[in-house]
């Protein structure tokens, strides 16, 4: 997984802090953060992209498991934290990003 993060970080210029992989039981998987975005994005369609690079920016470059605290990284945007909880762990959201 490093040397991906590696490639990826040379590609694209994200930075990314190597902390996150040595997270005890963790497990790396896109699918939750992937609802989150799309989940966001059908509540409140603006700035998009922002929030989207919040989120990566969190995870990547900050080390924080993002799985854990989606309502904190979603303060300071449009969007009433229950109601988004509701949605991300919906049906519909669990197939709406595929």
């Amino acid at each position: 997984m490093a040397r991906h993060w590696d490639k990826v970080a040379s590609v694209s210029g994200q930075p990314f802090d190597k902390a996150a992989l040595e997270r005890p039981a963790w497990v790396y998987d896109t699918e939750l953060t992937a609802n989150a975005v799309t989940t966001m994005r059908r509540l409140s369609p603006f700035d998009t992209v922002t929030r989207f690079t919040h989120l990566q920016t969190s995870f990547y470059a900050d080390t924080v498991d993002i799985t854990d605290q989606y309502t904190g990284l979603i303060a300071g945007y449009d969007v009433d934290p229950g109601r988004f909880m509701a949605e991300l762990e919906s049906d519909e959201a669990k197939t709406f990003a595929w």
